[in-house]
């Protein structure tokens, strides 16, 4: 389980609560964790080319960064070495609405 953060304390101290609780709801498998500082997608493309399967989730990018930058789960799909499974939570149309407002 990877998870990339830009630099900042505070984005590090999130990533770890985060990949903690992930990594307890797995608990009945062996799962090896690591954080690592830096370009998200440089990090994530770098990694799965020492793996079969990479599955990442959805980030939460407002529409216009998206459109601008392109999404990243959708660079690391087109760039990535091996298979690429990408997921996403359902947001339903209310927050989708009200997030493409607030971050569009």
């Amino acid at each position: 389980m990877l998870t990339v953060v830009e630099d900042g304390e505070t984005n590090r101290s999130r990533a770890e609560r985060i990949v903690a609780d992930a990594a307890e709801g797995l608990a009945d498998l062996d799962v090896t964790t690591r954080i690592a500082e830096g370009d998200v997608v440089s990090t994530i493309l770098d990694a799965t080319a020492d793996h079969d399967l990479t599955i990442i989730g959805a980030t939460q990018e407002g529409l216009l960064q998206e459109l601008v930058f392109g999404a990243i789960p959708v660079e690391v799909g087109q760039r990535a070495e091996g298979t690429v499974i990408m997921t996403k939570r359902y947001l339903g149309i209310t927050s989708r609405l009200r997030r493409w407002l607030r971050w569009g």
